[in-house]
C-alpha cells in the first residue's frame, strides 16, 4: 500500500507523490528517525488564455534535527530550512527575469513561504507526539506563519494541507514495511492510516 492507496490525504494529487516519498524514506533507515519538510515549488511560467500561470509541484526535502536529544525532541534546523527556502525565492527571481514575465517577486518574499508541512518518523513505532515534538526554532516558525493557505493553490480547498504535520512511526515487531502515517493539523490529530506501506 502506498499513500496514493489511502482515501482523504490532505492537498490532494500533488500531496501525495512527496508523502510516498517521505515514508520510502523512512522505511529505507528503519532505525533512524527521518525529518524534513514539504516544499511547495513553482517550476516553470506558461501562458494560458493570455495570462502567466505557474506550474507547481510539491517536494520532500530531508532535514537535519538539532534537537539536544533527538530521540526525545524534533528540532528542524533553521538556517538549513532558511537556505533551502532563499535557494526557491531566488529561482523564481531567476525564472522571471528570463523569462521576461512579470512576478511579483517582493509580494512572494513577504506574503507567501514555499513551506508546506513538516514530517518526520518514529522508529519505536508510537503514534503520538513526543513532548518535544513539533518544537521549531524561531526561523521555521516565523515562515510556517509566513504561509497564507489561499495563495498555495489559489484556492482554499487546494489548500487543507495548509498547517499539516505528519509523522510515520515504523512497527519493528510487525515487520519492517509496517507503519502508521498520522496526519496532524494544528496540532490535531486529524487522520491515521495503518498498514503495509511497501
Amino acid at each position: 500500500m502506498t499513500v496514493a492507496g489511502l482515501p482523504g490525504i490532505p492537498g490532494g494529487a500533488q500531496m501525495v507523490p512527496a508523502l510516498d516519498m517521505f515514508i520510502a524514506d523512512a522505511l529505507r533507515e528503519p532505525e533512524l528517525e527521518v525529518c524534513g519538510a514539504f516544499i511547495y515549488r513553482h517550476i516553470e511560467p506558461f501562458l494560458d488564455d493570455g495570462k502567466v500561470s505557474w506550474i507547481k509541484e510539491i517536494e520532500w526535502v530531508r532535514l537535519n534535527n538539532v534537537a539536544q536529544e533527538p530521540s526525545q525532541a524534533f528540532v528542524l534546523d533553521s538556517g538549513e530550512l532558511g537556505f533551502i527556502l532563499q535557494n526557491e525565492i531566488e529561482s523564481l527571481r531567476e525564472i522571471a527575469d528570463n523569462s521576461g514575465l512579470a512576478f511579483p517577486v517582493e509580494i512572494f518574499m513577504s506574503g507567501f513561504s514555499p513551506l508546506v508541512s513538516i514530517v518526520h518518523s518514529h522508529p519505536g513505532g508510537t503514534t503520538s507526539p513526543s513532548h518535544a515534538d513539533f518544537k521549531m526554532l524561531e526561523g521555521a516558525s516565523t515562515w510556517r506563519r509566513a504561509t497564507a493557505p489561499q495563495s498555495i493553490m489559489g484556492a482554499p480547498d487546494d489548500a487543507q494541507f495548509y498547517e499539516a504535520d505528519f509523522i510515520f512511526a515504523l512497527h519493528k515487531d510487525e515487520g519492517p514495511k509496517q507503519g502508521t502515517l498520522v496526519h496532524f493539523k494544528r496540532g490535531v490529530k486529524r487522520a491515521e492510516w495503518k498498514g503495509d506501506f511497501s
